[in-house]
């Protein structure tokens, strides 16, 4: 119900999407990757465009970044306290 009322929802599902298939591709065994054509496509794309993501610490504030991102869905704080915890 909310995404209906909110419809820039979609937007930040979206993102979260795209995140989480990013996130995907660089924890995953690269066989996995290897499989499907398009997983390695997308993948040496990331490597190409985004080589921040290859290196522990920045890969880590992404991850931090997405984190956030989930959490603007929060209701309030005891809820995200709830989380955290």
């Amino acid at each position: 119900l909310k995404a209906i009322v909110h419809p820039v929802n979609y937007i930040m599902y979206g993102y979260i999407v795209l995140f989480a298939l990013t996130t995907l591709m660089f924890e995953v065994k690269p066989e996995w990757v290897d499989k499907i054509p398009m997983a390695g496509k997308y993948q040496d794309m990331l490597v190409d465009y985004c080589p921040f993501l290859t290196i522990l610490a920045p890969r880590g504030l992404f991850y931090l970044f997405q984190g956030s991102l989930w959490l603007t869905f929060a209701r309030g704080l005891d809820e995200i306290l709830e989380i955290v915890a």
